[in-house]
């Protein structure tokens, strides 16, 4: 029988006090081996039981010949900083109070940071392909991150890069947030906002400025300044409004709708009523309630004089409570270039219509409110009947009949009618008259007149 190695023992104890150098002890009181040290007085666990699942004091980690550990699976994980190649957590698995992770490869990374757990920081020189949560991490520093599903951000979005794509042309954006900045296309004339096949609804912008060379700019104020103002447009309305246009462009007028005493309009709008002008002062208009309400505004009077006949025949308006008698003192002046809000107004000279042309209405019109205008509108005769030209200068013109024969003076003979074989002589200022002779008289200069005579040898 062999000899047997006796060494302390005991049932009772958890940690041997008294054992001297080198001496050996076990205790079944936790499975525990422990070796006294040097001193005699205390005793050092060596081995023993152990808990699966669980690496607790006094037990080492052995590395493989590349010090690393191959596989580390652990339900906890408590440290200051961890350098690892891959990161594999498990269902219920978690990081907890971490101060930085380094991945060094490009391995797949689950990273779900549960509970209170909080990473600092974040350092990621691989990929980061995460198909469940990255939550609790105040910085993360990656060269690539891969979302698989959903990437939910609390706090601000900062992109920088020479490109940044969002989707891949089948994805749809959803904005639910204002933009605070320009909109600026990377290159010139390049780029569309919308399509033929997919069109935005409306859009609301306080101008459309297209450039210089806009092709709808130059049109739109072509009209403006043709039909707003009798103007040709000569020049970009950058350059010229349509009050700085010289050349009058006039629209073509049926004879019935000429204006026959338009050159006895005065330059100055009268105070009164005169033969060719009716004057309004502060004239309630109706409300137009086939359109937007309080839109346009109605004066059910046509053929108003424009301001192109004078400054002062520029209607004025004003808004106050319908039924006014003293808008201008109690109202409010509506000015046609609007307060600055998008809420202009033009006035329609001939059909006497105004309308509210811009984006908003001015403050002051509101429900229990109506319009109203000063101006004049042109009160003599319309349409060319014949019996009078005043002013005109005739041109390759063919007259057919003359009631009065024009007068000498102005030019005429002053006769309807003409004497064959017979020459005009001059009789007075207003007509001249026809002298005829017979056969073989001569025609003689007498006090101012001609005659035919015979020639009998008196004094002449």
């Amino acid at each position: 029988m062999a000899d047997l190695i006796q060494i302390k023992r005991s049932e009772t104890v958890n940690n041997f006090a008294n054992i001297v150098f080198g001496e050996l002890a076990f205790t079944t009181n936790g499975d525990i081996l422990y070796i006294g040290d040097s001193t005699n007085a205390v005793s050092i666990p060596i081995a023993g039981r152990r808990t699966p699942g669980t690496l607790s004091a006094n037990q080492a980690i052995v590395v493989n010949s590349s010090s690393y550990v191959d596989i580390l699976k652990t339900a906890n994980l408590v440290a200051n900083a961890i350098h690892v190649d891959a990161i594999v957590l498990t269902s219920n698995g978690s990081i907890t109070n971490v101060e930085t992770i380094v991945v060094t490869t490009s391995n797949t990374v689950d990273l779900n940071v549960s509970g209170n757990g909080t990473i600092n920081s974040l350092f990621v020189t691989g990929n980061i392909v995460a198909d469940g949560d990255i939550s609790n991490v105040d910085t993360i520093y990656a060269k690539d991150i891969q979302v698989g599903n959903t990437l939910s951000v609390n706090g601000d979005i900062i992109l920088r890069g020479d490109n940044i794509t969002i989707g891949d042309g089948g994805d749809v954006i959803s904005i639910g947030a204002t933009v605070n900045s320009h909109i600026i296309p990377d290159s010139n004339t390049t780029y569309d906002l919308g399509s033929s096949t997919s069109i935005w609804r409306k859009l609301f912008t306080k101008e459309i400025n297209e450039g210089v060379d806009s092709p709808l700019n130059h049109k739109v104020d072509v009209l403006w300044k043709k039909i707003g103002f009798n103007k040709t447009r000569t020049d970009f309305i950058t350059n010229k409004t349509a009050l700085d246009e010289t050349q009058i462009s006039n629209m073509i007028i049926a004879p019935s709708e000429i204006w026959t005493d338009a050159n006895s309009i005065a330059s100055t709008k009268p105070a009164s009523n005169t033969s060719v002008a009716i004057v309004y002062n502060e004239l309630e208009l109706t409300e137009d309630t086939s359109s937007t309400s309080l839109r346009t505004w109605k004066t059910n009077i046509i053929n108003w004089i424009p301001p192109r006949f004078g400054s002062t025949y520029q209607i004025t308006v004003y808004s106050d409570t319908a039924g006014s008698t003293n808008p201008a003192s109690n109202g409010t002046q509506l000015f046609e270039t609007g307060s600055g809000n998008n809420d202009e107004w033009y006035f329609d000279y001939q059909s006497g219509v105004l309308h509210f042309i811009g984006s908003s209405l001015p403050s002051s019109v509101t429900a229990g409110k109506s319009v109203f205008i000063s101006g004049a509108k042109y009160n003599g005769n319309t349409g060319f009947t014949g019996t009078a030209l005043t002013g005109a200068n005739l041109v390759n013109a063919t007259i057919t009949s003359l009631s009065t024969p024009l007068e000498v003076k102005d030019g005429g003979t002053g006769v309807s009618s003409f004497t064959a074989n017979s020459i005009l002589g001059a009789a007075n200022s207003s007509t001249l008259s026809f002298k005829t002779g017979s056969n073989g008289q001569v025609m003689i200069v007498t006090d101012n007149d001609v005659e035919f005579s015979d020639l009998d040898g008196g004094t002449y």
